[in-house]
């Protein structure tokens, strides 16, 4: 039986095929339903539809096979610029066909949950009878459908003997030869903070180095194409191997192939009559007490100096959590290392090379100001920071790795820890789809949702505006969904927004006046009211609830105020209304500049005429 025989718009079947094993159904499954659920959001009738998909959530559509194409039976194709934008259309056949497709692809996400759950009818039989996959480069089998990096194998004429090579004494030359090309090429990479690079990786890199050299076309297909070659290359030598040691793994082959210069029949011929005994690596010498001299010091406190007294920006604002005086603020220049780490391996797979660089780096910098903390915390750490993408790590901040290095002691420790560390280093944005490290984030007074500090504060920009009325408040909740305020939560509600508002617009004054006049309009027949003093962020329920014009004071900063207009409490308010204290206020208010000036020409002032001078003299 085949769930998936009903669909007839998206191409079910062929996703699950192409994406999920047999033998890692749970975990496939739950990969999957990652990559779909923002695929939900597009969908949605009442979300107003995207001119252009962010290039993060192609990119994430773009890692399971078949699942790209679902876009076009939403609406959106590939323009000439590469990006996929939304085609709108009035075809009443399109829209059906959209609406159809969107019903089609909610039942599939639905099945994938079954399928997580092993409650899906069919689905084991299903994926038992699957059709055969076809053969890729890793098969051992030859097939027509081989890629084309099994072509750029140069072609051998077949010998039939290779000649044996002098036994002891050119085995041992080979040896040494070997490991100084090893510790040449290790001095290049070699981590800074004292790592210490496999030796099995660097002959895998020395090897691939060999490939490009020897047929410089094969650079134009990548080196994905090439390890597939030199894959078939270790395979076929294992294949042909009469006297196989368990304990040289594939060790021994590769050294093969770099002695022969990648000649299979050659490099037999060393694996039969020659074969290479390859000494384990050196054991790592423990480090000695570090000395430092002072004249080496004076450029690193030079840059800790300048980076403390840098004009504090907003992008830096999480620094800030760090308390004067905190020994981790001295570490901040740890954040650009791991950056230049992260940023020199962009392209390259994560190995034991970069992780202890990394682990290096954090253990020399931080161990004295983390504390007494076990080696396996360090490196899961390190292994985080490596799972994490470069572009995410530009927004790091030291009080993020404070928080994951300080969050559990030594014994608390576990399995979960690494997951959780990269949970808190890569939190994904649910409005930009960008992800970002925790301090970068801002979380919901009301509610647990969480969003990135640029997309939060441009959402505020337009909820401001949007302020009228009392209902209207509720914008100013949740950027997902509108939350009640209740009457035990209003006043410190407001106090929280006001204090975040006049902390990410002060370059803003616009916007906060706009903020400051809504809110009046959609407060004023409530209880609560706002102090009009501008030094003052406090909200307060007066004690008379009748809103007359009577003078009323912040409990706070003891600010007198007009219940009414909230405008500065003076004793000619008394017998006016507000709407004629205002013109009064705009020539006679003591704390306007402009009145001041206009009272001091009344009185002991005279302005020159003199267009060219303005200046004022008794």
């Amino acid at each position: 039986m085949n769930p998936f025989s009903s669909y007839r718009i998206i191409n079910a079947e062929d996703i699950v095929r192409a994406n999920i094993r047999p033998m890692h159904v749970a975990a496939d499954t739950d990969s999957l339903l990652a990559v779909l659920t923002p695929v939900i959001f597009i969908t949605r009738s009442d979300v107003p539809k995207a001119e252009s998909l962010h290039s993060n959530f192609v990119q994430k559509l773009r890692s399971k096979v078949h699942v790209l194409d679902l876009l076009q039976h939403f609406g959106y194709v590939l323009n000439e610029q590469g990006y996929y934008i939304y085609r709108q259309t009035d075809s009443i056949r399109d829209k059906t066909s959209r609406e159809n497709a969107t019903n089609e692809f909610k039942r599939f996400y639905d099945d994938l949950k079954q399928i997580k759950d092993g409650s899906l009818h069919g689905f084991d039989g299903f994926l038992t009878h699957t059709r055969k996959r076809p053969s890729s480069v890793y098969s051992d089998n030859d097939s027509e459908e081989e890629p084309y990096a099994r072509n750029l194998t140069p072609t051998t004429t077949p010998r039939s003997k290779s000649p044996p090579l002098p036994n002891a004494r050119r085995v041992e030359q080979g040896n040494e030869n070997t490991l100084d090309h090893i510790r040449l090429f290790k001095e290049s990479i070699a981590p800074k903070h004292g790592g210490r690079s496999a030796h099995s990786f660097i002959r895998r890199k020395l090897l691939l180095v060999l490939f490009k050299q020897k047929y410089p076309d094969s650079a134009e297909v990548g080196d994905e194409f090439i390890d597939e070659d030199i894959d078939q290359k270790i395979r076929d030598l294992k294949h042909r191997d009469t006297n196989p040691n368990p304990t040289d793994g594939d060790e021994i082959y590769v050294e093969c192939l770099l002695r022969a210069s990648l000649d299979l029949e050659i490099a037999y011929g060393i694996l039969r009559n020659n074969r290479p005994n390859l000494k384990p690596p050196e054991p790592e010498t423990p480090r000695g007490p570090t000395t430092t001299a002072l004249t080496t010091s004076i450029p690193y406190l030079q840059q800790h100096w300048k980076a403390l007294n840098e004009d504090t920006e907003e992008s830096v604002a999480p620094q800030m959590l760090l308390h004067e005086g905190d020994e981790w603020k001295n570490a901040t220049h740890v954040i650009t290392s791991i950056n230049d780490i992260r940023e020199q391996y962009r392209n390259q797979p994560i190995d034991e090379n970069i992780i202890s660089k990394m682990f290096r780096l954090i253990y020399s910098e931080l161990s004295n100001v983390v504390g007494p903390q076990s080696g396996v915390k360090i490196e899961l750490f390190a292994y985080a920071l490596c799972d994490v993408s470069p572009d995410t790590l530009k927004y790091l901040y030291m009080i993020d790795v404070k928080d994951i290095l300080r969050t559990t002691n030594d014994t608390e420790i576990n399995e979960n820890f690494r997951d959780n560390a990269f949970k808190s280093l890569s939190i994904q944005c649910p409005m930009c789809f960008e992800s970002y490290p925790r301090g970068r984030m801002e979380t919901m007074y009301l509610c647990d949702h969480v969003c990135c500090l640029d997309c939060i504060k441009q959402y505020y920009r337009g909820a401001i505006k949007e302020i009228r009325e009392p209902q209207s408040l509720l914008k100013l909740t949740c950027f997902q969904e509108l939350k009640p305020i209740s009457d035990d939560v209003k006043l410190n509600f407001f106090q929280y927004i006001g204090s975040k508002f006049s902390q990410w617009f002060t370059d803003e004054r616009v916007l906060l006046d706009t903020y400051q006049e809504n809110l009046f309009m959609a407060t004023r027949d409530s209880q609560i009211k706002k102090c009009c003093n501008p030094k003052c962020p406090d909200f307060f329920v007066p004690n008379n609830n009748n809103n007359q014009v009577v003078r009323i004071q912040c409990p706070r900063c003891q600010f007198p105020q007009c219940q009414q207009c909230s405008r500065k409490w003076l004793a000619d308010h008394n017998g006016k209304t507000c709407e004629q204290y205002v013109k009064w206020l705009l020539d006679n208010d003591p704390d306007d500049p402009e009145v001041q000036f206009l009272k001091y020409l009344n009185t002991a002032g005279m302005m020159c005429p003199n267009e060219q001078c303005k200046a004022v003299y008794e």
